[in-house]
């Protein structure tokens, strides 16, 4: 292949993968067997190497493959931004998994099939210490409230360092260091006081590592392939589990290891079980209530589990414990005798029952009434899915959601009263106006034909 058409080719699929939470553009780059010298490109980033010449920049900077990878990451950005978006939105837990068994195949094609672990049995160990420190890196989370210029700086280059190592990204290690939260506040706000110190470790590692990187792989070239072998199935094994059982992969993941015995498979396999059934990792885009609704949980429950203060903010990989009252009684056996406003001021006459949701289809712009006093959290597109969304906490453990609505009157944290009016009727994320309505207590969704009974 030609060279300027495979970094093109290499750029393109870089700049889809820094789109991607969790991705590591230095993994396509090892995948197209381009990063050894993306890496002696990086290195040659010295005060000496600037001149006015062109030619003489074009030569130690390789424009010729250089600007193609970087201009084709750049039209990546551009072009499917909006896609990757969509996805992330609509198909998360789909397209994460699917990129996750791509990521484990490609793990296994970089180290040619295994076949130099046929020759050189000692190479097992190298590829097993990949995998383990990428299981502990996701693993970690470091709580940091003290973001001092010192803790930022070295937060700077430990991130970008994994930035340019393939397997984990970046952003992860941010969310590790417990700074991701300061660093994506200071960005969003323009806080060069934060920012400053941050940037100042990012330029020392890509100053100093391409250097140390190409000095390692040029002596080592085999185990170093095999130890982002192993970072990258790490990843990949992450991004599978979001969707498939985590017992069957766990096999996977000690077979590959090298599990010595029966005994440690077992523990292993019940630890992770505790694991699943206890605890959830938060995946970008999630939020409070969108975790509580996912599983059927009480918000205030899962926010007392985890000790959350208010305004709640979640970050992706931190680990929230989910145990705590789950009720499963029979939902007729839950109602007081409450009468419940209905939501569009009067019955509709189209309201379609889907399990726990009713469905108005009405015009555009109808106003929609909160069904009883209560106090808002949620008011906006916050939960992928649902357009925007108005989630109302009402007395005696009652959870109103209405989605898909076009205007919201209401904000956050305020109190609304019975029938006050708190949005219009519309079609966000839908595929015509409509009002999705469903009525929760204590976080378990109730009937639509027991809830459809209880308006006025």
């Amino acid at each position: 292949m030609n060279n300027q058409i495979k970094y093109s080719l290499a750029g393109f699929c870089m700049g889809v993968a820094e789109l991607i939470p969790g991705i590591s553009g230095s993994t396509v780059a090892v995948i197209f067997k381009i990063y050894p010298n993306l890496m002696t490109i990086l290195s040659q980033l010295r005060l000496k190497n600037l001149t006015l010449s062109f030619q003489s920049l074009s030569k130690t900077f390789q424009f010729n493959v250089s600007l193609p990878l970087i201009f084709s990451m750049m039209i990546a950005v551009i072009l499917c931004s909006r896609g990757i978006n969509y996805l992330l939105t609509n198909y998360e837990e789909i397209f994460l998994s699917s990129l996750g068994l791509l990521m484990i195949a490609l793990s296994i094609y970089i180290i040619n099939y295994f076949k130099d672990l046929a020759e050189d049995k000692k190479l097992i160990i190298f590829l097993s210490l990949g995998i383990i420190i990428g299981f502990a890196l996701q693993e970690l989370n470091i709580s940091s409230e003290n973001t001092s210029i010192f803790y930022l700086f070295l937060s700077g280059i430990v991130a970008f360092s994994f930035f340019l190592i393939p397997g984990i990204s970046g952003s992860a290690m941010l969310v590790v260091l417990g700074v991701y939260g300061p660093i994506i506040q200071a960005v969003s706000a323009f806080d060069f006081v934060l920012l400053s110190p941050f940037a100042l470790g990012c330029l020392i590692s890509l100053l100093l590592l391409p250097k140390v990187v190409l000095s390692i792989y040029s002596s080592h070239e085999l185990k170093l392939m095999h130890i982002f072998s192993g970072l990258i199935l790490s990843s990949g094994i992450f991004f599978t589990m979001i969707r498939f059982d985590k017992k069957i992969l766990l096999v996977l993941i000690l077979i590959i290891s090298g599990c010595s015995s029966l005994d440690s498979l077992k523990q292993s396999y019940k630890n992770l079980l505790s694991s699943a059934e206890e605890s959830y990792i938060v995946q970008p885009g999630d939020s409070i209530w969108s975790i509580a609704i996912n599983f059927n949980l009480d918000s205030e429950q899962l926010i007392k589990n985890n000790n959350l203060k208010e305004p709640y903010i979640i970050y992706p990989n931190q680990e929230l414990f989910l145990y705590g009252t789950i009720f499963e009684s029979n939902p007729k056996d839950q109602f007081k005798p409450i009468k419940w406003h209905h939501p569009l001021g009067e019955k509709s006459n189209i309201a379609l029952k889907d399990d726990s949701w009713l469905i108005f289809k009405e015009p555009k712009g109808l106003p929609i009434h909160s069904i009883n006093l209560g106090k808002v959290v949620v008011s906006g597109p916050d939960i992928p899915g649902y357009g925007n969304l108005v989630m109302i906490s009402h007395p005696d453990g009652y959870l109103s959601l209405y989605a898909h609505c076009d205007k919201i009157f209401v904000e956050k944290g305020d109190e609304v009263i019975k029938g006050a009016m708190i949005a219009q009727l519309g079609n966000s994320e839908a595929a015509y106006p409509m009002l999705r309505f469903q009525l929760r207590k204590n976080g378990q969704p109730l009937r639509a034909e027991t809830v459809n009974t209880l308006f006025n």
